[in-house]
């Protein structure tokens, strides 16, 4: 845990110096305070957890969200072909799923924000070269 921790420090730092990536929030939006989806196309959003102090991050998977249609494929490809593999473990929002009944209605944050998900590699070689 301490070392996941420690990686994901660093790797924020280095998002942030490199990459330009930013806090999605300052303040918690967990009450439906703020804006979840918002954010400029291209741009790089860390993960942000408004429970300080309630639990640590056990950091398993380090998920950042970039902001725009295509966007998030797009660095994919980018750092694939750099070696860099990352993934895209919930491609579609829960209400796309196939195993939930198709429903009429839409819900276009969770559609957006689902279409900007990327998971970084969080140890190894991999981490290093996201610099």
């Amino acid at each position: 845990l301490k070392k996941r921790q420690e990686s994901a420090g660093r790797l924020m730092k280095v998002l942030r110096e490199k990459w330009s990536a930013v806090m999605p929030t300052e303040s918690c939006v967990c009450q439906g305070q703020g804006e979840a989806g918002s954010g400029k196309p291209g741009e790089v959003l860390l993960p942000f957890s408004c429970h300080a102090g309630a639990g640590e991050h056990t950091w398993n998977q380090f998920v950042i969200r970039v902001v725009g249609p295509g966007k998030r494929d797009a660095l994919r490809e980018k750092l694939s072909s750099q070696g860099i593999q990352t993934e895209v473990y919930y491609p579609r929002a829960m209400h796309e799923q196939d195993c939930f009944p198709k429903n009429l209605e839409s819900f276009p944050v969770a559609e957006r924000l689902s279409g900007g998900i990327l998971a970084l590699p969080l140890l190894g070689k991999a981490c290093l070269q996201l610099a």
